[in-house]
């Protein structure tokens, strides 16, 4: 078999090679880039696709939300995800027991295992590493088990402002992942107003940036930011890295009555707004500046509307022994 036996256990029930994987790896070889076996396969279940199914109490089904994929090829695993398509070299394979390893590195560290959970009906057991089994059954025997919706309803937020004149829903319209309602896609911000019952809606897209795994209702925010009275919101724009989530800020126009997104607010696309003093007319913020610092913004509202704006950069020991003492 040009890589692994798909082996003995797994795709075959014999081959001619069964000496070698009694004892022990087989070594493969490169060539031209490509790891390659001196191993031949003979099975019928190379080079088709598998597609992820659910296993609730002893039954199969398919969720019609869309799903994971995976296919083996003599010397590649091909894993459809998310949208994503992941290629992983084969090194290596072995069975143990029940199990047969495809390792995806020279150290053999890092691993498919796949055993037959039902090999008249197709289904196979996948699991990656040390990660959670997944089951995933030939397409062509796909409508052999039921099809049924596996997403929950989708999860919604409402938040109001602080003198009770906005009601905001805000809900995740599509998720990269629908089943399992991982890396928000779109999001929708419908905004009521009481008095009236006027609404606004706002289609957020985020595209291809980086955000959060499940939508939290932290990730939204109702303030007035710009000290004229009205509300405001803000929204996690990016998922951002060690130095914390990014937000976009919307402002609502005193004229229409409309929220808009401000783009010349300094913190348009920046941290969130961690503390407000009304009096003095100043936002502050607070994120992490490397592994030693954290920096500290100030940002002043002027009486022209413009805004002065300075950082400074404090020791993040000293800052977490001041916060504790207070």
């Amino acid at each position: 078999m040009k890589l692994f036996c798909l082996v003995s256990l797994l795709f075959i029930t014999g081959c001619n090679t069964q000496k070698k994987e009694e004892h022990g790896d087989i070594e493969p070889y490169v060539q031209n880039d490509v790891v390659e076996s001196k191993i031949i396969i003979d099975n019928d279940y190379l080079y088709t696709v598998f597609i992820e199914i659910v296993k609730e109490d002893g039954k199969y089904y398919y969720c019609t939300e869309g799903v994971e994929t995976i296919e083996i090829e003599e010397t590649i695993i091909k894993n459809y995800s998310l949208g994503e398509e992941d290629k992983s070299i084969i090194y290596n394979s072995k069975v143990l027991g029940n199990n047969t390893y495809f390792y995806l590195n020279d150290n053999n560290t890092s691993y498919y295992i796949l055993r037959w959970e039902n090999k008249e009906m197709g289904i196979v057991e996948v699991r990656l590493n040390d990660r959670e089994s997944q089951f995933f059954i030939n397409k062509d025997k796909l409508n052999n088990i039921p099809h049924k919706t596996c997403a929950p309803p989708k999860e919604f937020c409402l938040y109001s402002d602080e003198n009770k004149e906005f009601e905001f829903k805000v809900q995740v319209n599509q998720y990269r992942d629908n089943i399992k309602q991982l890396i928000p896609q779109t999001l929708s911000i419908n905004i009521t107003k009481n008095s009236t019952q006027e609404q606004q809606e706002i289609i957020y897209e985020y595209e291809d940036r980086y955000v959060f795994g499940k939508f939290s209702c932290e990730s939204f925010e109702v303030n007035d930011y710009n000290f004229d009275g009205l509300a405001d919101f803000a929204v996690m724009w990016d998922g951002g890295g060690n130095g914390g989530s990014l937000y976009e800020y919307y402002f609502q126009d005193k004229y229409s009555g409309q929220f808009v997104k401000d783009e010349d607010f300094p913190l348009q696309q920046r941290t969130l707004v961690t503390e407000i003093d009304k009096k003095n007319k100043t936002l502050m913020t607070l994120h992490p500046s490397g592994a030693l610092y954290v920096s500290k913004g100030l940002l002043k509202h002027l009486e022209d509307g413009s805004w002065e704006v300075s950082y400074e950069l404090i020791d993040a020991d000293k800052w977490i022994e001041n916060v504790k003492s207070n």
